[in-house]
């Protein structure tokens, strides 16, 4: 085995579950998703490739950071926790203990927050330090005085707050005074917003998401609810319900990620593993491999990337110098999974289904993981050339560390040439009209 096969070998063992980081679904820290080991690699903020190859662009796409929990979240969760605090006001606060005893005294730290779904100063953190890697990384192959950038955000403030933090602290890095101007496109980075099949068929339609509405009825769901609320020692019809499962987890992980702790994260630690399938479930069938429209309609981002490394390897090869070398994105978990899906990540072999928990709980796809606060896809465009060939080779930077196109499974660059024609129906069939259009026998 080549020293490249045997290093991707260690990344993909090292990307396996741990349950020594916290695991919150899409609501996950971005440093928690890593384990030590991964996390130790992501600060050497370096990129690897042969010594015949350089690097020529970087585009990449960025979840926004850590944010502020939706209204509904906070709605659920404040009507468990005020069902927990009347139950033991009528019988005595003296008998509430453990988990009980401590939610008694929890008072909700996002109150005075005005936007819901806003971010935090935690997700500026993150984007600045998310930026000084990344500058780093490329340090050794770019002139700061001569670097030409763009920025795109989609028009949700969380994510153009973001793009500011990131370019912020990437042109501090360098020293560079001029204003580069944060483009806002939603066509680009809310592809998935304007698709009526998509919202209609899909997001919309509780049959085509049956697998994570059904899953609350389940056995393991169900026992989960049941210990909860001994663990509480309230009456079941006051304790948590099942429609409250994604909310409260879902809170629990803004809670923890913006504060560095939560209370509730504490009472449903013990089964965190079931919260963790049921937000992996809407994921996969709402965002990812569960029908084909959902990652197909990333094309059109794709398609951009794709087109913008061909207009540069064109420029390139006629010694053309002013072509853009750096494209920073910012949009969201809808934005990212569906790419990840389209590039055909993380897929298990059989789909994850409502009654089979226990059967999928090491399945490659975990949301906690591949979509947390700040998740980040970068594709890297070298220029490859020794003695005998020149041509351009692509890699893939998911979360900062190398991941293997599927075209070229262990190679830790891929012929750009290979991954286009791997992708051919990213180039060649991405008609978002047709795709997105409802026909009239699917009214």
């Amino acid at each position: 085995m080549s020293a490249i096969a045997l290093i991707l070998t260690s990344l993909v063992l090292n990307f396996s579950f741990s349950f020594s980081v916290k695991y919150y679904g899409t609501k996950t820290l971005y440093e928690e998703s890593f384990t030590n080991e991964e996390w130790k690699e992501v600060l050497k903020s370096k990129l690897d490739h042969p010594k015949t190859c350089h690097p020529i662009y970087l585009s990449a796409i960025f979840r926004h950071g850590t944010r502020s929990p939706s209204t509904s979240a906070t709605k659920k969760t404040e009507g468990f926790i005020s069902r927990i605090k009347s139950y033991y006001n009528k019988i005595g606060r003296d008998n509430a203990q453990g988990h009980a005893e401590k939610l008694l005294n929890w008072s909700n730290r996002f109150s005075n927050v005005k936007d819901s779904m806003s971010l935090a100063e935690k997700g500026r953190e993150e984007m600045r330090d998310l930026a000084s890697r990344f500058a780093k990384r490329i340090e050794p192959y770019i002139n700061p005085t001569a670097l030409r950038m763009a920025f795109t955000s989609s028009n949700k403030s969380r994510s153009i707050q973001s793009a500011e933090s990131f370019r912020e602290s990437f042109l501090s890095y360098y020293s560079i005074k001029d204003e580069i101007p944060v483009q806002l496109s939603d066509i680009r980075l809310r592809f998935f917003s304007d698709c009526p099949k998509l919202r209609n068929t899909i997001e919309k339609n509780k049959n085509a998401l049956k697998e994570y509405y059904s899953f609350p009825e389940t056995f393991a769901a169900q026992e989960v609810i049941k210990k909860i609320n001994m663990a509480l020692n309230i009456p079941a019809d006051l304790g948590i319900q099942k429609n409250e499962l994604k909310s409260v987890f879902s809170f629990c992980g803004c809670e923890n990620a913006v504060f560095g702790h939560s209370k509730i994260c504490d009472l449903i630690e013990e089964h965190r593993t079931v919260f963790e399938y049921l937000s992996d479930l809407k994921a996969y069938w709402r965002n990812m491999y569960g029908y084909k429209l959902t990652s197909k309609v990333s094309c059109t981002l794709l398609k951009d990337i794709f087109e913008d490394m061909l207009l540069v390897q064109r420029d390139h090869e006629r010694g053309i110098e002013n072509f853009e070398q750096l494209h920073f994105q910012f949009g969201h978990a809808e934005t990212l999974m569906p790419i990840i899906a389209a590039l055909g990540l993380f897929r298990d072999s059989t789909p994850l289904r409502a009654d089979e928990f226990k059967k999928n709980i090491d399945r490659k796809l975990r949301v906690s993981k591949i979509a947390p606060f700040s998740t980040n896809l970068a594709f890297v465009l070298y220029h490859c050339k020794d003695e005998n060939k020149e041509d351009y080779k692509l890699q893939l930077l998911f979360k900062e560390r190398p991941i293997p196109f599927p075209a070229c499974e262990s190679e830790i660059l891929c012929d750009l040439e290979k991954v286009l024609k791997y992708y051919h129906w990213i180039m060649n069939e991405c008609h978002r009209n047709s795709m997105c259009e409802i026909l009239r026998d699917e009214l």
